[in-house]
């Protein structure tokens, strides 16, 4: 059975506008080979434009016999 966890994050000035905003997504599998995908992302707003300053996406894989 997949997993699956989304937690966001944000940065909300005094006036109430979110200048900020993190968002990080897990997904799990639950075959017997575990593969876990996480994928990191962060927006930045200034008074110009919304920017993308980092996206990070990783994999690892366990076997189930190391546990």
């Amino acid at each position: 059975m997949a997993k699956r966890r989304v937690i966001v994050k944000r940065i909300v000035s005094p006036e109430g506008r979110i200048i900020g905003e993190s968002r990080s997504e897990v997904s799990v599998s639950g075959d017997g080979d575990s593969t876990v995908e996480q994928t990191v992302s962060v927006e930045v707003c200034t008074n110009v434009s919304y920017s993308s300053s980092i996206s990070v996406s990783s994999s690892s894989f366990a076997s189930s016999n190391d546990c």
